[in-house]
């Protein structure tokens, strides 16, 4: 890809309008309706590669331009949705997935061995323990 435009809001779109035509063709019953929704698709398809594979930078980034003030660009309308989705996301996979099953809800303590410099993590509110360095080996005692 040296030297070739990429993507950018344009091929986006494109890529978009390629999906919903493949959409269409699917559902549409009439064959005539989802043969011109293929050939829509292939072309916005085409059309899209054409893009990110062109070496003519100046051309495409002017397109794109364009575009941007005709519609007001891609990705200024999609990011309250991709902020939405990734929040519904962030919601499902904490509820799901929680970070570590074993000490989910278990407030820790991080300290540093005297030794090595290495980070231990102790359960909190343990009070005063004896604390074994897994790395080194060296005992220290601190109040958690």
């Amino acid at each position: 890809m040296i030297g070739r435009y990429g993507h950018d809001d344009l091929s986006l779109a494109l890529l978009f309008v390629a999906g919903a035509c493949l959409a269409f063709a699917a559902l549409s019953r009439n064959r005539n309706a989802s043969l011109f929704f293929v050939f829509v698709l292939i072309l916005m398809v085409l059309w899209g590669i054409f893009r990110m594979l062109s070496r003519n930078r100046e051309r495409r980034a002017r397109e794109n331009e364009i575009y941007k003030s005709l519609t007001g660009g891609f990705s200024k309308r999609s990011k309250p949705f991709k902020d939405s989705m990734k929040e519904w996301w962030g919601n499902i996979r904490s509820i799901r997935f929680p970070e570590n099953k074993r000490n989910y809800g278990l407030k820790m303590c991080l300290f540093k061995c005297p030794g090595c410099g290495v980070d231990i993590r102790i359960p909190a509110n343990k009070g005063r323990i004896m604390i074994t360095c897994p790395k080194c080996g060296k005992e220290f005692e601190r109040v958690s």
